[in-house]
C-alpha cells in the first residue's frame, strides 16, 4: 500500500514588499523641467495561501502565487522604465544622472523584493514529494543492507561454531543460535519497515 503525500499540510503565506524606490504605478514626478521619479510611500503586499488539501490544489496555488510574483516584478520595472522616461524628459544633465540612478535603485530593490517573496514560498510540492520519496528510498534501501549484513554475520558466527564443535549436541546448538540469529534480524527488518511506512507517492 502506498500513501498519498502532502507536502503542504500547513497554510503557507507569501508576503511580497516592495520598497518606496520600486514602487509601481503610483510613483510621481514632480512637474516642471527634468524632475526625478519620486516612489509613493507605502508598501506592496501580495498574499497567497496554499491549498493543503491534495497535490493538484497545491500545485495550482503554487503556480498561481509564482506567477503573482513575477507579475508584480514586471509591474514595478515597467513602473520604474515610465518614471524614468518622464523625469529624463527635458531634464538637466544632472538630473538625467539622478534619474538614472533613482531607476538603478528601483530595478534592484524590486529584484530583492522578488527574491525574497519567492525564497519564502519555498519549494513546489512537486519538488518536496520528490525529496521525500527519494528519502524513502534511501532509507529502505538501509534497512534492507542492514538485514542483509546481520544474516551474512549469522551465518559465519555458525560456520565458526560448527567447526569448533565437537559434539552433536554442540552442532545442533549452532544450528539453533542461527535459527535465532535470522529470526532476530528478519524482526528488526520488518520492525523497521514498518516504522518507515509505505512508499510515498505523487498525486491527488
Amino acid at each position: 500500500m502506498t500513501s498519498r503525500l502532502r507536502p503542504f499540510g500547513a497554510v503557507a503565506v507569501v508576503t511580497l514588499a516592495l520598497v518606496a524606490s520600486a514602487g509601481p504605478a503610483a510613483a510621481d514626478t514632480k512637474p516642471g523641467r527634468g524632475g526625478s521619479p519620486t516612489a509613493p510611500s507605502g508598501v506592496l503586499t501580495t498574499t497567497t495561501t496554499l491549498d493543503p488539501n491534495g497535490y493538484a490544489g497545491q500545485m495550482a496555488a503554487y503556480k498561481a502565487a509564482q506567477a503573482q510574483i513575477n507579475q508584480t516584478f514586471h509591474d514595478s520595472l515597467t513602473a520604474a522604465r515610465s518614471a524614468l522616461r518622464r523625469a529624463l524628459n527635458g531634464a538637466t544633465s544632472d538630473q538625467k544622472v539622478q534619474a538614472n540612478a533613482d531607476y538603478v535603485m528601483a530595478v534592484a530593490s524590486a529584484t530583492s523584493a522578488r527574491t525574497a517573496a519567492l525564497a519564502a514560498l519555498g519549494p513546489s510540492p512537486h519538488d518536496v514529494a520528490v525529496a521525500a520519496i527519494k528519502s524513502w528510498q534511501v532509507s529502505n534501501q538501509a534497512i534492507k543492507a542492514t538485514f542483509e549484513q546481520a544474516k551474512d554475520q549469522a551465518r559465519a558466527d555458525y560456520q565458526m561454531a560448527l567447526a569448533a564443535a565437537a559434539s552433536a549436541s554442540q552442532r545442533a546448538a549452532a544450528k539453533l543460535a542461527l535459527s535465532a540469529a535470522l529470526s532476530a534480524a528478519a524482526a528488526a527488518r520488518d520492525l523497521a519497515l514498518s516504522q518507515l511506512g509505505p512508499r510515498p507517492t505523487i498525486g491527488n
